[in-house]
């Protein structure tokens, strides 16, 4: 009889379709503490929605918002004009370039100040 048991819960448990599981939705406004202790949730719901608030105690609020990885990023020209002129001021301190050991050793002083 222990035999016919076993054979009916296993036919059983095999016809059973399994049921659809349900797309959890997630809040849209959370706490700087749910921040802390649950980003992983804070940022599943930035992405299911699209934008997410976070509140501070102190009634401030944030809105956060995920970045496309597809879009290409944008370099500030201004950005590009400051790093070309910081290059010609190291160059004018002598800076020789960070690839070899006398130019990072050169590098540090000129950072350090002491040149």
């Amino acid at each position: 009889m222990s035999v016919i048991m076993s054979v009916m819960k296993t036919a059983t448990k095999s016809a059973k379709a399994k049921k659809p599981t349900k797309v959890k939705v997630l809040p849209t406004v959370f706490t700087v503490r749910d921040m802390n202790r649950n980003t992983a949730q804070v940022l599943a719901a930035c992405r299911q929605h699209g934008r997410v608030i976070v509140k501070h105690r102190a009634g401030e609020q944030f809105a956060m918002t995920p970045v496309n990885e597809q879009e290409p990023s944008v370099i500030r020209p201004d950005f590009v004009e400051r790093m070309r002129l910081h290059r010609e001021r190291m160059r004018e301190m002598g800076a020789r370039g960070p690839t070899t050991p006398e130019g990072i050793e050169h590098l540090n002083k000129v950072i350090a100040g002491e040149i």
